[in-house]
């Protein structure tokens, strides 16, 4: 018989593969199962939140969001999740508003967290504060060749291009194959600062 802990690692498993393929209405059908078999379970929670919102199902999303934030206010993933409904509702400022309390709040220091944050607010063309996020990332792991890839872009998004070129070097020292790396560095050295287009 499987350890409960194992056969929820399943569950996520499968939900995650799911998403991952487009199947939100899969998805969100067995995010619920598994919500109603752990409901304390936050990870669980959230992960049934971001299927809702994939399906279209966005006031149940934000209805998961709130109540998995009450199980643990202190908890990154759940105001993640908020973050991604007020994005989607258009409200930019209440969502840079709450990335920035993520990031002032305990449970910060993680590199996926950091790098999670750093994207939306480069989609959002917060450029300085992104590069902020990616640098701590990196800091905080700093062999990972996503967290120097991702800091380098975000320095090219920046314009200082001479700090951009030599933080693509470790990219391409660890990855000589990595056409993206080539092309941003390619791009930044031939193109100003201000028409630079980065290759995520």
């Amino acid at each position: 018989m499987e350890r409960p802990g194992r056969h929820k690692q399943g569950a996520i498993s499968t939900i995650e593969n799911l998403l991952q393929h487009g199947d939100n209405a899969a998805a969100s059908a067995m995010a619920a199962e598994a919500a109603g078999q752990w409901p304390r379970d936050v990870e669980i929670q959230v992960l049934l939140g971001h299927a809702l919102c994939r399906d279209g199902q966005t006031r149940a999303a934000r209805n998961v969001a709130e109540a998995a934030i009450e199980l643990d206010p202190q908890h990154p993933a759940p105001r993640m999740l908020r973050v991604e409904l007020l994005l989607q509702d258009g409200d930019n400022d209440a969502a840079l508003q709450l990335m920035q309390e993520i990031q002032r709040g305990p449970n910060s220091d993680n590199p996926k967290l950091l790098q999670d944050i750093a994207q939306r607010l480069t989609m959002l063309g917060e450029h300085v504060e992104a590069e902020r996020c990616y640098a701590r990332a990196l800091a905080l792991q700093p062999g990972d060749p996503g967290a120097i890839y991702k800091h380098a872009t975000s320095l090219i998004a920046l314009g200082p291009l001479a700090e951009a070129d030599p933080a693509l070097h470790p990219v391409l020292a660890l990855n000589p194959a990595d056409s993206a790396a080539w092309c941003n560095r390619r791009t930044q050295r031939n193109a100003p600062a201000a028409t630079t287009t980065v290759v995520s």
